[in-house]
């Protein structure tokens, strides 16, 4: 699957939800306590792949982000939810 197509399923599952995001846990559940994908209410970005059933889409995706994998870009210090918007829309488009 082609990093533009994940990064597009990512995008909806998370529309405009910032609290569908989540740092330090693959996922949360509505208590903001680690959980199992499949009872997650927020996600990571690794964590959202797990929650869609689509973790083959990680290759190509982490190919697209200068941290070493994107647990490292999506737990970086001061990220936001806005900027992991920001980039999965710009691989939706093709860019890196």
């Amino acid at each position: 699957m082609k990093a533009s197509t994940v990064a597009k399923k990512i995008l909806k599952w998370y529309g405009d939800d910032a609290s569908k995001w989540c740092q330090g846990a693959a996922c949360r559940d509505e208590n903001g306590v680690p959980t199992a994908a499949e009872n997650a209410k927020s996600c990571c970005l690794f964590g959202v792949l797990l929650k869609l059933g689509r973790i083959a889409g990680e290759v190509p995706l982490r190919k697209c982000f200068r941290e070493r994998n994107i647990v490292d870009f999506n737990d970086k210090p001061g990220r936001t939810f806005a900027q992991i918007k920001r980039k999965l829309q710009k691989i939706a488009e093709g860019e890196k």
